[in-house]
Order: C-alpha cells, then structure tokens, then sequence
C-alpha cells in the first residue's frame, strides 16, 4: 500500500493509537508523523481527558511532526481550569495547527469556567 494511503489511515487514529503504529514494522516507524489527521485528548465517544494528563504528550506530539499538513485536526479536553496553566499551551496548540495547514480545526474545551480565552491574536488559515 503506497504511504498517502497509510498516512490517510492512520489520521483516523486516535494520536496516542497512531503513534503505537510505529512499532508494527520498520516502515511503519515514521508514518505516523505525516498522518493527515490529528485526534488529540480523548480516548473515545464514552472516556474524557484532562488538559493537565495528556500536557507533555500533546506538546512532544506536536514537536515531532514537523509541520506536516493536516487535513484535521481535532482536540478534546475536559477538566480544564484557567488555574491549571494551560491556556499558553492550548494557544501553542491551535497555532501549531494553523501553521501545518489545517483545514479543520475542531476544539472541544469543557471548563469549570465560563469559558476558554486563547490569546487575542488573529487566526488565520
């Protein structure tokens, strides 16, 4: 199977499932790296993640890529609170998305605030 296909597939993985792939096979090692989409912070429809939990994960994920384009990407939080420092990082996040070309963004934050304040910095995609 040509690797677009296999980068195709494995952007409907969950990022911590995509990332596993590495280890079925030498050629397998890198694919996940160009997938052309990114499923961050929940482990599926029933199970909710914390900010806080996948933090260092999420920024590692993000460094390693490289910039390949994506054609989603998608993060799904819940139990985040302004006191837990990670509204820098939800920032670095989006942006890092926006600067691998994203054509879908999806940002699902659930707060025990009102809401989620990104920096007042125009997006642009």
């Amino acid at each position: 199977m040509p690797d677009g296909a296999l980068h195709h597939i494995i952007g409907f993985l969950l990022a911590p499932e995509a990332v596993r792939t590495s280890v079925l096979a030498w050629r397998w090692r890198h694919l996940w790296k160009f997938a052309t989409a990114l499923r961050l912070g929940y482990l599926g429809d029933d199970e909710e993640a914390a900010v806080k939990a996948h933090r260092e994960f999420v920024d590692h994920l993000l460094l390693l890529p490289g910039g390949s384009p994506l054609d989603t990407c998608e993060f799904r939080f819940v139990e985040f609170d302004r006191d837990d420092e990670p509204p820098p990082r939800v920032d670095l996040w989006v942006r890092h998305a926006i600067l691998c070309k994203v054509k879908e963004l999806r940002l699902h934050m659930e707060s025990s605030d009102d809401m989620l304040v990104l920096d007042d910095l125009p997006l642009v995609s």
